[in-house]
């Protein structure tokens, strides 16, 4: 979803339903491209962590904090066709899924929080 800088789905899906709005675009993850997001195929729980890093950053006291990216966990991937989605399903596991499951899934998520 884009949600203003967000190109990842389930971190911008959450921005955009933590703020009253709603999904109109996605990047597909083979070409890079924008996409109608409510017409996008989507995987879930796939081995790629877009988000996820061992990065961390140094605090204003100087402690070093971890970055911890749970809130993208299961990795969503946003596909324009549903035979790119397969193909890295196959390689990087996953369950292909509609817009309206990842919508729930996020809202599922949100409500564990």
């Amino acid at each position: 979803m884009l949600s203003r800088g967000s190109f990842l789905p389930r971190c911008g899906l959450a921005a955009i339903m933590q703020n009253g709005g709603r999904a109109l675009d996605a990047v597909d993850f083979s070409s890079k491209k924008r996409i109608v997001a409510a017409e996008a195929i989507y995987l879930e729980g796939s081995d790629i962590m877009e988000c996820c890093t061992d990065a961390g950053f140094r605090a204003n006291e100087g402690s070093y904090q971890k970055m911890e990216y749970d809130r993208c966990m299961p990795s969503l991937l946003a596909f324009a066709r549903r035979v790119d989605a397969e193909m890295v399903q196959q390689k990087d596991g996953g369950q292909i899924i509609s817009f309206e499951e990842a919508r729930q899934s996020v809202m599922r998520q949100l409500k564990n929080q």
